[in-house]
Parts: C-alpha cells; sequence; structure tokens
C-alpha cells in the first residue's frame, strides 16, 4: 500500500486501521504545506491525514508518480479537506487527473466538506501519475493520496482503455457508525453503512458466521454479513450525464430458511429485468455485476422484486456504482516520456514538470514541442536561458523524433554527447552561450557542412569548433594498414567458413543423398514407446487406403493394429513442419500419459519417412464439429470437452517437472473419441517450461495466427500463460462457434473473435454471441462464468490471466451452475482433481464441490 499525508511531515500507523502513512516530501517539492484552520471549523475532529495539506499556487498542473507495476490494476483515492487553510473562505474548484486522462472535478462547497474521489485503473508503465491542475484561479490542493493494489482477476472490465470511476459503495443492513474498510476489506475499499431505508417493511438483518470472498470482486465478508430485507427493495440515482456505468450487487443468504423456503428475485433498472438470483443455501453468496447505459440525463430507478416462485423477500447486502471512464488516451510516447523525467531530474527543474508532458494539451510543458498523434513525440526541446548548471544529460539522445534541440545561454559543461550524434531527425542544435569542452562530435560537424543541421556552438570558449582538439589530437594509423588488416580478415573468414561447409557436406552425405533427417532418425531410438517399420506401416493402413484428413504435418490416414483402430500421420515434403518438430512430439508423447492427452502408439523412421501413430478419435476436432453446425453439440457437451482440455492442459504446466507449454492450443487440437472425451494432441512445437527461479523462455516465436499470445508475439515471452491465452481464444470459440478470425457483417471486415466478443460482454448481451443452435437451451450463469474466464484467459498482459489449474475450477463450478437447472448431465464425468497437482498449489481444499457458490455475473 502507499498512503501519503500530504503535507505531513513525519511517518505514524493510523490507530483505526493499522495502516503506515508517510509524508509525501519524498513525491514532490512543490507547492507549499498548510493546515487547516480548527477555529473555523468549531473543533471537529478529523481523521490525522486530513489535518494538513499541500496546496500548489505556482504552475498550471502538479504531479504525484507512484510507483507501480505495468499491467497491474490499482484502486487510487485522493482526498481534500479545505478547512478554510488560507482564512478566505472561498472553497476553491479544481481538475483531477490520471496520468494523461481527465479524472474528476474537485468542487468544495464548504470548508468542512472532506471530499474523496475514487478510481480504479490499470498501470499503463511502471507508475501512475496523479495530477491536480488548475481549471481557473482557483488554487489546487491535496490531503491525502492512497495506492491500493487489485488483484488481476477483480472487476474484469478495467483495463488499459477504460478505468472506473467510484460513484458509491454501501454496506446494506450495517448499522455501525463506521465505515468497513481495512483490515476487513483486504484491498481498503470503503463500504459506508446504508441506514437511509427507514420503511417498516425493510429489515436490518446480519449474522456472525463467516462468508468467504469469491473471485473477480472479493465482497469481504463483513459486507456479506448485514443485509436489507423486503419485499420489495427499490432506489434510484440522479445521473447527470449520459454514457456508461458499471453495478455491483453483492447477495448472501444470512437467514437460516426452511426446508421448503425459497428466496429468488429479480434485479431491474427502470422496470427492465436484467437477470434473477436464487438464493438456495445458508451462507450462500452471489456476487454479480454488470455494466449498462444511461441514455437521458435524469433519475434511474433500481429495483429488487421477488419472483412468483419466492416463499419470501428480495435481500441485498452491499452495494456499488462506479461511471465508466471515456476512451482512455495513450499518452506520451513511453521513451519520450522517461528520457524527459530523467532530464527534468538530473536538470533540477522546476517540480512543476510533472505528469505526462504532452497531454492533456492545456497542461503540456511549456518547453517542448509535440506531434499531434494519438502518442505523441516530442520534436523540438527549448530550455535556453533557464539557468541550467551541470552537463548535457544524455537522454536526450532517447528523443528518436527530436527536430530540434535549443540549450543555449545556460552554464552547461562537458563535453556535447556523442549520443546526440545518433538523432537522424535532428536539424537545429544550439548550445551557445555555455561552459562546454571537448571537441564537437565528428557527425554533428559533417551534417553542418553538408546542410543538414543549424549548429550553433559560439559563446563556449575552451570547445574545440573543427570536431578535433589538437592538444588531445591522437595518432591514427593509416589508411593503408586499415585496409590491409581488413583484407587479411576476410580472406581468413572466407577459408574457415569453405572448411566448414565441406565437412558438414561430408558428414550429411556418408548418411544419405536422400532425406537426411529421417535417415539420421534410424540410428535414434526413443524410449518409453514402439518403433514400427515401414512395412508394418503400409499393412495397418492397407496400403494408405483411407486418408481421414490432412494438415499442416501432412495427410492422416485410418488403419488398424491387432484390432485396434489407430490413426497414422505421415509427413510430406511439403509440410512446414520436420526434424525438429517430430523429434519434440515422439519425445513428449513417449513421456506423457494423461486421460485428456492424445494416447501415442509409435513412430516410424524408415525409407526417408516420419510416421506418427495415435489412438484413432472417430468424432474428428472440436473445430471439425463447430464447423458441421453439429445440433448434437449442446452446451453440456461443450462444457465437457472445455474441461477435459484445460485438465490435459494442467496436468502439461503443473503435472509435469518441469511443466511443458504446448505452444499450439487451439480447437483444431482437440480431438474427440467416442464418448466424446477430448484430448489434446499435437506437440511439434511443444516447449520445456521456465526452470525453477526464472519466469519466461525467450524464443522465436511459433504457432497459429489468432490465438497467438500478444506478449508472446511481440516480446518473444514464452510462458505457461501463453497456452493460457489461447485456450481463451478456444474457449471463445466454444461460446460462439466462430472462428478466431471471421468476417463480421455489421463492419464488413476481418476481425478478431476478442474484438467481437468483449464489447457484448461489457453491455451484458451474452445472447448476441452465444452459438445460435444452441436455441438458449443453456443456463446463463453457466455460459457467462465460462464468457468472463476467456475474457480473463485473453487479456494482453500474462500476469492478468489464471494459472490452468485455476480455469479448471471455474470450469466446474459452470458445470454445476448447468447441472443445477439441466440435472442430466452426470456429475461423475468431471472426475476428480488430480490431488497432486492441486495440493502442490497449497490450494487442495477449494476443490470441494460443497463450497460457496459465487457465480460471476453480469
Amino acid at each position: 500500500f502507499v498512503s501519503l499525508d500530504c503535507g505531513g511531515e513525519e511517518e505514524y500507523n493510523d490507530t483505526q486501521t493499522g495502516l503506515h502513512w508517510t509524508s509525501d516530501q519524498q513525491y514532490t517539492k512543490a507547492g507549499e504545506i498548510k493546515s487547516i484552520s480548527p477555529t473555523e471549523l468549531k473543533g471537529e475532529i478529523f481523521e490525522r491525514p486530513l489535518r494538513q495539506l499541500r496546496c500548489f499556487p505556482q504552475g498550471k498542473r502538479n504531479c504525484y508518480t507512484l510507483p507501480a507495476m505495468e499491467g497491474s490494476k490499482y484502486l487510487i483515492r485522493a482526498s481534500f479537506l479545505y478547512g478554510n487553510y488560507d482564512g478566505r473562505q472561498l472553497p476553491p474548484q479544481f481538475e483531477l487527473l490520471i496520468d494523461a486522462n481527465p479524472w474528476d472535478s474537485v468542487v468544495i462547497n464548504r470548508a468542512s466538506d472532506i471530499i474523496s474521489k475514487e478510481a480504479i485503473a490499470m498501470a499503463r508503465s511502471a507508475s501512475i501519475s496523479v495530477c491536480v491542475a488548475r481549471s481557473g484561479d482557483d488554487t489546487p490542493f491535496i490531503s491525502a493520496l492512497e495506492l491500493r493494489p487489485m488483484t488481476p482477476s477483480m472487476y474484469p472490465t478495467v483495463a488499459l482503455n477504460y478505468s472506473l470511476f467510484l460513484l458509491s459503495r454501501t454496506d446494506d443492513g450495517s448499522l455501525s457508525n463506521s465505515p468497513t474498510r481495512y483490515p476487513d476489506d483486504e484491498f481498503d475499499r470503503i463500504w459506508q453503512s446504508e441506514t437511509s431505508e427507514t420503511s417498516d417493511s425493510v429489515l436490518y438483518i446480519n449474522t456472525t458466521d463467516n462468508i468467504s470472498a469469491g473471485p473477480r470482486l472479493e465482497i469481504p465478508s463483513a459486507v456479506h454479513r448485514t443485509a436489507l430485507v423486503s419485499d420489495s427493495i427499490t432506489w434510484s440515482r440522479d445521473f447527470e450525464q449520459t454514457g456508461d456505468y458499471f453495478i455491483v450487487l453483492a447477495f448472501a443468504e444470512i437467514e437460516k430458511q426452511n426446508i421448503n423456503e425459497v428466496r429468488e428475485f429479480k434485479f431491474s433498472i427502470d422496470d427492465e429485468w436484467k437477470y434473477t438470483v436464487q438464493l438456495t443455501e445458508y451462507l450462500q453468496h452471489l456476487d454479480r455485476y454488470m455494466s449498462f447505459e444511461v441514455t437521458n440525463a435524469g433519475t434511474t430507478n433500481f429495483s429488487l422484486d421477488p419472483t412468483s416462485e419466492s416463499t419470501v423477500g428480495a435481500i441485498v447486502n452491499g452495494r456499488e456504482m462506479y461511471q465508466y471512464s471515456g476512451l482512455l488516451i495513450n499518452g506520451t510516447h513511453s521513451e519520450d516520456a522517461e528520457a524527459l523525467a530523467d532530464i527534468a531530474l538530473q536538470l533540477n527543474l522546476d517540480s512543476e514538470w510533472t505528469g505526462d508532458p504532452c497531454l492533456p494539451q492545456k497542461y503540456s510543458w511549456k518547453w517542448v514541442t509535440c506531434t499531434q498523434d494519438s502518442s505523441p513525440r516530442i520534436i523540438s526541446v527549448n530550455l535556453s536561458g533557464k539557468r541550467l548548471n551541470g552537463t548535457i544529460p544524455t537522454s536526450f539522445g532517447n528523443l528518436s523524433s527530436l527536430a530540434k534541440l535549443n540549450l543555449a545561454n545556460n552554464f552547461l559543461t562537458g563535453p556535447i554527447p556523442v549520443i546526440l550524434s545518433n538523432l537522424s531527425q535532428l536539424e537545429e542544435l544550439n548550445l551557445a552561450e555555455n561552459n562546454l569542452n571537448g571537441s564537437v562530435p565528428t557527425v554533428l560537424v559533417d551534417k553542418e557542412r553538408n546542410g543538414r543541421l543549424f549548429l550553433s556552438i559560439e559563446g563556449n570558449e575552451i570547445l574545440c569548433q573543427t570536431g578535433t582538439c589538437q592538444n588531445t589530437q591522437k595518432r591514427h594509423p593509416s589508411k593503408a594498414l586499415l585496409v590491409s588488416l581488413i583484407i587479411v580478415a576476410v580472406a581468413t573468414l572466407v577459408t574457415v567458413t569453405a572448411v566448414i561447409i565441406f565437412i558438414k557436406y561430408k558428414s550429411r552425405s556418408t548418411i544419405s543423398k536422400g532425406k537426411p533427417e529421417a535417415n539420421y532418425l534410424n540410428l535414434v531410438k526413443f524410449d518409453g514407446c514402439r518403433s514400427f517399420s515401414y512395412e508394418e506401416v503400409k499393412a495397418m493402413t492397407g496400403n494408405f487406403e483411407r486418408e481421414i484428413g490432412k494438415g499442416g504435418y501432412g495427410p492422416v490416414f485410418y488403419g488398424c493394429l491387432q484390432d485396434k483402430e489407430v490413426a497414422i500421420k505421415i509427413l510430406s515434403d511439403k509440410s512446414h513442419q520436420g526434424i525438429t518438430e517430430f523429434s519434440t512430439e515422439v519425445d513428449v508423447l513417449s513421456k506423457l500419459h494423461h486421460k485428456n492427452l492424445v494416447k501415442f502408439v509409435g513412430y516410424c523412421t524408415e525409407r526417408q519417412n516420419l510416421v506418427l501413430i495415435y489412438d484413432y478419435m472417430c468424432n474428428g476436432d472440436l473445430r471439425q464439429r463447430l464447423d458441421g453446425q453439429d445440433s448434437s453439440l449442446d452446451w453440456e457437451k461443450r462444457l465437457k470437452i472445455a474441461l477435459d482440455a484445460a485438465q490435459g492442459l494442467e496436468y502439461l504446466h503443473l503435472g509435469c517437472k518441469p511443466g511443458i507449454i504446448h505452444r499450439d492450443v487451439k480447437s483444431s487440437n482437440i480431438l474427440l473419441n467416442e464418448r466424446m472425451d477430448a484430448k489434446i494432441a499435437d506437440f511439434g512445437l511443444s516447449k520445456m517450461g521456465p526452470l525453477e527461479g526464472a519466469t519466461h523462455i525467450t524464443t522465436l516465436v511459433k504457432g497459429t495466427t489468432g490465438y497467438l499470445d500478444p506478449e508472446y508475439y511481440t516480446a518473444h515471452r514464452l510462458t505457461e500463460k501463453s497456452d493460457v491465452y489461447s485456450f481463451g481464444v478456444v474457449l471463445m470459440e466454444i461460446i460462439c462457434g466462430r472462428r478466431p478470425h471471421f468476417f463480421d457483417s455489421s463492419t464488413q471486415q476481418q476481425i478478431h473473435i476478442t474484438s467481437w466478443v468483449r464489447p457484448a460482454l461489457l453491455k451484458g448481451n451474452i445472447e448476441s454471441i452465444a452459438d445460435p443452435i444452441l436455441l438458449n437451451k443453456f443456463n446463463a450463469d453457466s455460459m457467462w462464468k465460462v464468457a468472463e474466464l476467456s475474457m480473463v484467459c485473453t487479456s494482453p498482459y500474462s500476469m492478468n490471466r489464471p494459472a490452468m489449474n485455476e480455469v479448471v475450477l471455474e470450469l466446474k463450478e459452470a458445470t454445476r451452475f448447468q447441472t443445477r437447472y439441466y440435472p442430466n448431465m452426470n456429475l461423475h464425468e468431471l472426475g476428480s482433481p488430480d490431488p497432486l497437482l492441486h495440493h502442490s498449489q497449497g490450494s487442495s481444499s477449494v476443490l470441494d464441490w460443497e463450497r460457496s457458490l459465487y457465480p460471476v455475473a453480469r
């Protein structure tokens, strides 16, 4: 946690929460420290962080830069108590920003008002900037600033493009005078007691029994233990702005009901039904969220009303309401922003130069000029006459789009950094009237002579202007000597290369003049699996009579081996795969045995052929079944296939030491047998996971377009979470029946399935993306569970994706929701979890099927 007492001068622990507070002095040198006026506040006692403040009479914008982890989610809270600190009785108004994006306006009406602004945002870099900025002539200030890390799965709609701004958060049914917060809420959300419901029909109830927090929202037990109960619970809110909003409702059954009692109620917005809640067990909780749109400013009504099946009233334990930010902008190009931050620090520039250098434009730094791009670049820096001391920061060399640099009329010393020669866009460099020494870099002198650079260096008395200094000139080797050395080096290199090529050619020719890889494998034996002769392969297939498929590897033939049906894959000459993939697949499959991995029978490497032999899977692959619009592939079967495949990947990641990364997870690599059991296939690209202590493997990108992890694709960083991303795409295919890339008739473009699914889910409209062949024969909670799981699995950042054992648990939960409404599904088909896998994670207890139910809802 970061807890800053703005204006405070010492560290202390809060007596109520135990949280550690520090002074803000290490985060800013700007502003002035002030204290609230106790006489004006008539003796009111305020919490310690609010008794002092820091105001900013100088500059348009002043920022705190807080440490963060890129791609992680944070709760950010800023608090303000004017307290007539300036004796003017004029409460100010000003703006609040996060990085380059507007957050909210701070409007204070009375001196004693405590204003708290809270946001949930994702860090775009290794820091988050929180800024106060002028909107007029008033002086901005801040009393306290807090940063709280969230878990990756919480508030799934928060991403790089969207943040959530808190409107209200209530602990319904609580009669406490103090809000619920840390340590009861481990993320230090502040839940205010809700005591405004005074109707005789509304009951305030509570329990002392503990209720565990579920994933995604982590509603604390203290909130679940109190509730409002009524035949109808209604409330309203005035929305000043149209747009998208986000609501969280916490439900927990804390009344013990008779066996024939049913609590079922529906949630509606302006009398439009959104979802139904059913609580069937004591201490069961269902924490739900959804996005909704306000199309007309004004009052919106919310209600919880029992259904006709319910024998008791509605219940609510907690509520949160957020407003979505607008589409967030990226801010200044990260390399440029980091370079300017280093420059400002090294040159000890005024502390008002904080926050994003270019955006928003009305708060941009005066001494920089930026492009108008969505992620602006720095093209000009003018620090002339700023009385700068020290040397020229080498970080100027990182401003790769810089065209003009003016550092004239300062007191800069030292040489001109050679790195400035690398600025290909530089057109003007003004270093006049400083105290620079040494020589001007030769590249800069040549650019000036060629008319490509305006260079001004007059007024630097000890700077050599010719590119070299006579008193420091060194003897250089003659051109003739350099040419001779180069010729000798090249001749040596050519000779060595020729020898190596000759040796390799001779060694290859001793093996075969045909396909050397296959002949080489004749010399290799793989332990744990059977090697077949080519004649045996021909006999199995009836001389390759029945071709049952064709893939990137080559043709696949049907065969029989001692009354056992098998599938034979033969590497074709046109295949993009080769000896490495073949060897990998044989090596991996010969050592792995799991019910959800395809069973490997053996291989053949005779007569320049590479042949793989597996158990025959009569129902083909998942992609074929989805493409074929198979009406028998109902939601129960799809759930089972997803769970089977997840368990196969879980075994690869956690059941093998070290773990194995499949690297080509896709629907066509999930094969189905006669019982529709799913098995993972095609291990040609698989790779051993990182060794203990390592976080990833750096390797060339391989896999299938549409399923590739963005982090792996851009940074070549391969982890188990790369498989998780691919599996998230498969889950979307299972829900929608569509391929990863498809033509969208509404936009007339090819789009990726994630771009189609996410907007629909954010609007709470899962029916629009569900495969029409399912004909609504599915439990909504079950499909929502899988849909939200697919969104988390396909997060752009691997740190926000679940591990495969967590995916397995979520899919089992989704299956249980389905079986409650469609009881014909056999629970025993789910199988029991591998105790070794889950015990090693320290979480075997969460596999208990009788644990509290927490469907992740809209």
